[in-house]
C-alpha cells in the first residue's frame, strides 16, 4: 500500500460518502495489523479502537466480555480489536463467526453498520502487546485516516453551507472557518508527504499529531454551527444528500477522542 496515495483517495471518498470513508479506513488499518503481525485470515477484515466501556479479558486463547462500537463488522470475517491480559493491553484477533453481534442504529453514517458484541470464552489469537513496536505502525496509520475524515467532511458541508447562504451572509465568521479549513488541509498535506518516514521520535510524533488532529475537530466542530447559523431550510430535506451529510458532519463530530483528550499530554 502507498500511503500517500491511500490518504488522497480516501479524502475524495469522505467528500462524497462517510460511511464509505470511515469503512475504507478502519477496514485498510485492521489489514495493516494483520499484516505486522505476520498473521493471515481469508476475507474482509475489520478494526475498531478501544472504547472506555470496551470489557474484553484474554486468558489462555479465550477472551471474554464486550467490545462497543464496532464500524463494519456485519461485513467481515474477522475482526482485530484491542483487550486486557493481566492487565497489559494487547490486540486480538478473531473470528465474527464465533462472537455474538448486536447492530446499534445511528442517526448520520448509517451505513457504517455501527454494532457492538459479545464474547464468552471465544477463541482469540493474540496478535501483540499494544507496547509492542509492531503496533505504532498501524496506530499511526488509522490515526491520519480520522484526521483525513476530519477534512474531508469539512470542505464538503462547507460547500454547502456556500450553496445554500446568501451572498450577504459571507460574514466574517464564514471566512474564518473558511481559513481553518484551508490551514486543517496545509497540516494535513504535511502529515500525508510524512507518512511514509520511517526513523521518527515516537514522542515528538504524537505531540504534533495530537495538535494536528484537535485543530482537525474544532473544525469541523465550527463548520457544523456553522450549518446552523447560515443555512437554508432546504439543506433538511430528508431526501437530500446534503441532509445525510449534514447528520454524517453530527456524529462524526463526536467521534474518537475530544479536542480536550488530544490535547491534555501536550498543553
Amino acid at each position: 500500500m502507498i500511503k500517500k496515495i491511500f490518504y488522497r483517495d480516501l479524502l475524495d471518498l469522505a467528500m462524497k460518502d462517510l460511511s464509505e470513508a470511515h469503512l475504507k479506513q478502519h477496514f485498510a488499518s485492521a489489514k495493516f495489523y494483520l499484516d505486522n503481525s505476520k498473521k493471515e485470515h481469508k476475507g474482509q477484515g475489520a478494526w475498531s479502537s478501544l472504547k472506555k466501556n470496551d470489557t474484553l479479558v484474554y486468558n489462555n486463547g479465550m477472551v471474554s466480555g464486550k467490545k462497543h462500537w464496532v464500524s463494519g463488522i456485519p461485513l467481515c470475517e474477522w475482526v482485530i480489536v484491542p483487550a486486557m491480559e493481566n492487565n497489559l493491553a494487547i490486540m486480538l484477533l478473531l473470528d465474527t463467526k464465533d462472537i455474538e453481534v448486536e447492530p446499534i442504529p445511528t442517526v448520520g453514517m448509517e451505513n457504517t453498520l455501527t454494532a457492538h458484541f459479545a464474547c464468552e470464552k471465544t477463541p482469540a489469537v493474540k496478535l501483540f502487546e499494544r507496547k509492542d513496536s509492531r503496533y505504532w505502525p498501524g496506530d499511526r496509520f488509522c490515526h491520519l485516516g480520522f484526521i483525513t475524515n476530519h477534512l474531508g467532511i469539512s470542505q464538503a458541508l462547507f460547500s454547502d453551507i456556500s450553496e445554500y447562504a446568501q451572498q450577504q451572509d459571507l460574514n466574517y465568521i464564514k471566512k474564518k472557518v473558511q481559513l481553518d479549513i484551508e490551514i486543517l488541509k496545509m497540516l494535513w498535506e504535511e502529515e500525508v508527504e510524512n507518512s511514509e518516514e520511517e526513523e521518527i521520535d515516537q514522542n515528538i510524533f504524537w505531540q504534533r499529531r495530537n495538535r494536528v488532529y484537535a485543530f482537525a475537530k474544532k473544525t469541523l466542530i465550527e463548520t457544523v454551527k456553522l450549518t446552523t447559523e447560515l443555512t437554508s431550510s432546504g439543506l433538511y430535506e430528508t431526501t437530500m444528500s446534503k441532509h445525510q451529510r449534514y447528520k454524517d458532519s453530527l456524529i462524526y463530530s463526536t467521534h474518537m477522542c475530544n479536542i480536550f483528550t488530544a490535547l491534555k499530554n501536550i498543553i
